[in-house]
């Protein structure tokens, strides 16, 4: 598992999303950040959230992060999560 998963997953204060993006911006390398912020932004477009209720757009973001990354199934229930607190 790798150090961005590890944060990602220990990751428990859901105030906001915005807190949960830097927090973790905060505690990962530079490397590890550059690929947050590529997936929190491609799972963000509201070509995935538009016009599906909240349900189907979590499960089309988590499907295109499993398409197209490899991260452990929990950081991304957590990255899904987290960005569908901007769709509510």
């Amino acid at each position: 598992m790798t150090n961005l998963e590890t944060t990602i997953i220990a990751y428990d204060d859901w105030t906001t999303s915005e807190e949960f993006f830097n927090s973790i911006s905060e505690k990962v390398t530079e490397k590890d950040l550059i690929l947050f912020q590529e997936i929190w932004n491609k799972a963000s477009n509201p070509e995935i959230w538009k016009g599906l209720d909240i349900v189907l757009g979590c499960k089309t973001a988590h499907n295109f992060i499993r398409n197209n990354y490899v991260l452990d199934e929990q950081a991304m229930g957590k990255i899904v999560g987290a960005i569908s607190m901007n769709w509510r």
